[in-house]
């Protein structure tokens, strides 16, 4: 089933974040009422919640009782209200994982790395300050779940439950200059305990990773920009560069010089990237190298 594009409903509720909650897929503690996802701590008891189910779309009933957690049921309590509901799990943790970002002052950011003349440069995780936070604002043309502003500068944050960030998408967060950062929540599918959820998304790296770094990216083309473009040949013991300009091997036919990318190449400080792939039969059509 296809969701709707829901506005988060924001409050500073305590309840939101009891460390104790687990989420699984037999309770529902988020319904929805019109273009709004609200917790189950933000509506009244009974039918008077005015919510229906964010799966299914099915009126519910907020159950507000002493003996368990608070939650959400369908009126209609019979089989087929539960079918499809396996999904109830990722919609609540994509919902909640939106909401747990929103209410924090701080967000740690994982390892950038940035490629310089055969070498990686490790840039460490750190933590920023959050200023303000943006749930599915729209961007250019599209709409990333999180933005996090710091100092002025935006960053996106998508959280992967069940769907990682296409191609297509990954291209329209690159055209906006923006740097965006993918959380990847789906080994959690079974349950996960609110506080291990908050570790994991403001203070973890584990499962965070830069899918658009605009710093890293910016330093590759300022080094691209400074490299010679070597065309590419074929031979029995693979691809070949047409020249090489620290002379790993000379044809001895042509005094040529020229290098084995798998066996010299790869092994050379100044090879930096490879070159695009118009044939698809084909390795690539040159390489870029920092040598002069």
């Amino acid at each position: 089933m296809v969701m709707k594009q829901c506005a988060m409903s924001h409050t500073n509720n305590s309840e939101f974040l009891q460390p104790e909650i687990t989420f699984s897929d037999d309770i529902l503690v988020f319904g929805q009422q019109g273009n709004r996802y609200l917790h189950i701590s933000e509506v009244a008891s009974g039918a008077a919640c005015n919510c229906v189910c964010p799966i299914c779309g099915k009126k519910l009933i907020a159950k507000k009782g002493n003996l368990r957690v608070h939650h959400f049921a369908h009126t209609d309590d019979s089989e087929s209200s539960r079918i499809g509901h396996a999904s109830a799990l990722q919609t609540q943790l994509h919902i909640m994982a939106k909401e747990i970002i929103a209410a924090s002052s701080e967000f740690v950011i994982p390892e950038v790395y940035v490629p310089d003349k055969g070498r990686t440069l490790t840039l460490p995780a750190r933590s920023v300050h959050v200023d303000n936070i943006y749930l599915e604002q729209q961007v250019d043309n599209f709409i990333p779940d999180v933005i996090v502003e710091s100092n002025g500068k935006k960053l996106l944050v998508e959280v992967y439950v069940t769907h990682k960030v296409d191609e297509t998408k990954l291209a329209k967060i690159q055209s906006s200059g923006l740097s965006c950062i993918e959380i990847d929540l789906s080994s959690y599918q079974d349950g996960i305990s609110i506080s291990d959820l908050q570790q994991e998304l403001i203070a973890g790296t584990k499962h965070k990773q830069w899918i658009y770094n605009a710093y890293a990216s910016s330093k590759v083309q300022d080094l691209l920009s400074h490299c010679q473009k070597i065309p590419l040949s074929y031979s029995t013991l693979g691809p070949k560069t047409a020249l090489c300009p620290i002379f790993s091997r000379i044809d001895n036919n042509t005094d040529n010089s020229y290098a084995y990318f798998h066996i010299d190449c790869l092994a050379c400080p100044n090879f930096v990237n490879l070159g695009k792939k118009s044939d698809p039969n084909l390795f690539r059509d040159y390489i870029y190298c920092a040598a002069t």
